[in-house]
């Protein structure tokens, strides 16, 4: 009999990851142990990663988050040094997240450009 699949895969990461956005912005993605930080320039930058519907976005955040907390890491989005969306390992939901439905998701009410504007 095949054994029971783990819930959670952990994972420690260092280092720095560059991500070329289709507007030919360059975005650092810094791992430190449990936490991967993304500094966004811009909403607009940060929008063309995405799925351009609503529903693919929130689908591709759930995704994103259920992935991370697996390997016990987590994700801060953040803005001028300041965290906007935090998802995945010992994320607890905010209020703004439980009534969208993304789950165990950190979300500032300034985030919702990111998930609304096209």
């Amino acid at each position: 009999m095949a054994s029971k699949p783990e819930n959670s895969r952990p994972v420690e990461a260092h280092g720095t990851l560059c991500l070329d956005t289709p507007g030919g912005r360059s975005l650092n993605l810094v791992a430190e142990g449990d936490t991967l930080r993304l500094e966004l320039p811009g909403w607009s930058d940060s929008r063309s990663l995405l799925p351009r519907s609503l529903r693919g976005r929130a689908r591709a955040v759930r995704f994103v988050a259920d992935q991370l907390a697996t390997h016990e890491l987590a994700l801060s989005l953040e803005t001028d040094g300041r965290p906007v969306v935090r998802l995945g390992h010992d994320t607890p939901p905010s209020w703004l997240a439980r009534l969208l439905g993304l789950g165990s998701i950190n979300l500032r009410l300034s985030a919702l450009r990111l998930l609304f504007s096209r």
